[in-house]
């Protein structure tokens, strides 16, 4: 006991136990941390793969837009008895085509890469293995140049993976894209437009 009547307390053991519950506060608060960490880091690893699907869909969205817009508008400016769309060996479409001359408005042909008219000329689109491509033909039929629209063309259950119809002179084109961005990421999109063409 000391001068005031409380009982004596040892010094040594007092810092032992105030240790021993600092001890056990750190590894409590690492372990909080730790957890807490991991669940931030899951949340953020989550948002960015949400984002990066998101943008990779969109730029695919895009393109596939881009695509059906080429299509629809050498159609737009051919004419039915110019046009004739036939099936290749799995069933999807080949379409054909001749558009007008923005020069005289009357001779019929085909536009190059290169804005070029060339008359007698026509210009096809069909698929070539997952690919979508369009092609430059003369006189020939021989293909004078060829350029990839859309990578991925894959048929749907119950459809063509490139597909033209027509209705009264309504051509609708229809375009189903799988784009595979790595292991177990992958999408399916499919997109249509239609466009009247004159007799």
């Amino acid at each position: 006991m000391d001068d005031t009547g409380f009982p004596r307390t040892c010094p040594c053991r007092r810092t032992r136990r105030l240790a021993g519950v600092t001890l056990l506060e750190v590894m409590t608060a690492v372990l909080l941390g730790s957890t807490f960490m991991g669940m931030v880091a899951s949340v953020l690893l989550a948002g960015t793969r949400a984002t990066d699907a998101v943008v990779k869909e969109s730029s695919a969205a895009s393109s596939l837009e881009r695509t059906l817009e080429t299509i629809t508008e050498n159609l737009r400016r051919s004419s039915t008895s110019r046009i004739t769309i036939t099936p290749d060996s799995g069933q999807n479409s080949i379409l054909n085509l001749q558009v007008l001359s923005a020069a005289d408005g009357v001779t019929w042909g085909a536009e190059r890469f290169d804005g070029a008219f060339v008359a007698d000329w026509s210009t096809t689109f069909q698929r070539s293995g997952t690919d979508l491509v369009r092609q430059t033909v003369d006189g020939m039929s021989s293909v004078v140049e060829q350029a990839v629209l859309a990578i991925g063309v894959q048929d749907p259950s119950g459809g063509q993976g490139f597909e033209v119809t027509v209705t009264n002179s309504v051509y609708l084109t229809t375009l189903n894209l799988t784009k595979t961005f790595g292991p177990g990421e992958s999408f399916e999109r499919n997109s249509s437009a239609s466009v009247f063409v004159r007799n």
